[in-house]
């Protein structure tokens, strides 16, 4: 019988073995969704951030070139909804991001060195 350091079990696993972190549903999503940003070039969520953008630009511009207070006020309104929606995601998502990240990192066995230490230069 081998040696009981050859033995591929629990305590030994299989150098092949690869470790995935198992995933509840909402992480699952996540990790789809920015692997779907990436693979499109982040178009998708730049357009719509920008439609909104124009449309409420065009809904204000309206509403002071014919003096109407009624345009600007639902201009401002879908600007405020937009950046409302965009803080409760980040609020609800930053605790899965930070999920995912642990159980990445118990996975490979801890914390992994950090590839960069300082904030990218702007360009």
């Amino acid at each position: 019988m081998a040696a009981a350091e050859s033995y591929p079990g629990p305590l030994n696993p299989p150098a092949t073995l690869e470790m995935r972190p198992s995933f509840d549903r909402e992480e699952d999503y996540l990790i789809a969704y920015y692997r779907q940003l990436h693979a499109t070039g982040n178009r998708g969520g730049m357009s719509g951030d920008l439609a909104v953008l124009l449309v409420s630009a065009a809904l204000v511009g309206t509403g002071l070139f014919k003096d109407d207070t009624a345009w600007v006020i639902v201009g401002f309104g879908i600007l405020a909804y937009r950046q409302l929606q965009g803080m409760w995601s980040t609020a609800r998502y930053n605790r899965t991001l930070g999920s995912i990240i642990e159980k990445y990192e118990t996975a490979c066995g801890g914390p992994q060195p950090s590839r960069q230490t300082t904030p990218p230069a702007a360009d």
